[in-house]
């Protein structure tokens, strides 16, 4: 039992446990901020990157024609925007959004794989030591890069072809192109009776097409930003040329209208 002398003067009221004092919104709120701001601000980011990733998808303009790119070397970016701008004169907006899109495409691919070391390369003393094996592995990551945009350029063109996106190629080997691609056609879009050759195939040499030579493409620079020349030099000798489809399909948008954009665009020419 408690001593008297402590339990002396105590009133009931003073045993009552102390009653918690209600907190005001502002105190309620900054309590919750305070231990839940870490989410808040992750949701944020998530919403934000669901945000770009739509903006992607939805905000981008539609082209109204596409025309592949095909070669075994790159073709700057500056130059593939100059073309699609130049190119948009013979067009027409199909989709409604108030402006001409062409959309090119490059795909970087080699389809006569890699060449083989000539005697005169193999002639040459290799080098010694060290400097022999940063070349060696200089190459090996060449040959790993190279690949992998091969690789990665052919996937990208099998599924444009697969989805009938694209109707129009400029090519820098078409021979090399028919035989994996198969669907190079004539100029009125029969295929050829043999689908890995370009018997019956119409192509149309760059040079050939006043509308192509008469395209105002401007310059391009290099990767380091030092040198420029002329965006024409990298699409001289290539050939353009349609592609043909199976009984029943079509392309994806705007058929008969990409049709005329590619007569628009070999008037004049004679097939090769």
């Amino acid at each position: 039992m408690p001593s008297a002398r402590y339990t002396l003067n105590i009133k009931p009221e003073d045993l009552q446990p102390d009653v918690p004092r209600e907190l005001t919104k502002k105190e309620k709120l900054a309590n919750w901020w305070h231990y839940h701001w870490k989410w808040v601000a992750l949701a944020l980011i998530a919403l934000g990157m669901v945000g770009l990733t739509l903006k992607d998808i939805f905000g981008q303009p539609k082209p109204d024609y596409r025309l592949a790119v095909v070669t075994r070397y790159n073709i700057a970016e500056e130059a593939t925007d100059q073309l699609s701008a130049a190119l948009s004169a013979y067009g027409q907006d199909l989709n409604g959004d108030g402006r001409v899109l062409v959309q090119v495409d490059t795909y970087t691919i080699d389809f006569t794989g890699y060449a083989e070391p000539s005697e005169s390369e193999g002639a040459n003393e290799p080098a010694s030591g060290a400097a022999q094996d940063a070349a060696d592995v200089g190459a090996a990551m060449n040959d790993v890069a190279s690949n992998y945009e091969q690789v990665a350029s052919l996937t990208r063109l099998t599924a444009d072809i697969q989805d009938n996106q694209t109707l129009i190629f400029l090519l820098d080997d078409p021979a090399g192109f028919q035989e994996v691609g198969g669907v190079l056609a004539s100029r009125e879009g029969a295929a050829a009776p043999d689908p890995k050759s370009l018997e019956g195939v119409d192509l149309f040499l760059w040079e050939d097409c006043p509308a192509l030579t008469g395209l105002e493409l401007g310059e391009y620079t290099d990767m380091l930003g030092q040198n420029a020349a002329p965006s024409e030099t990298l699409f001289q000798g290539l050939t353009l040329a349609r592609r043909g489809f199976a009984e029943g399909k079509e392309l994806k948008k705007y058929g008969p209208e990409n049709e005329a954009f590619f007569e628009a665009l070999i008037e004049g020419a004679k097939a090769q």
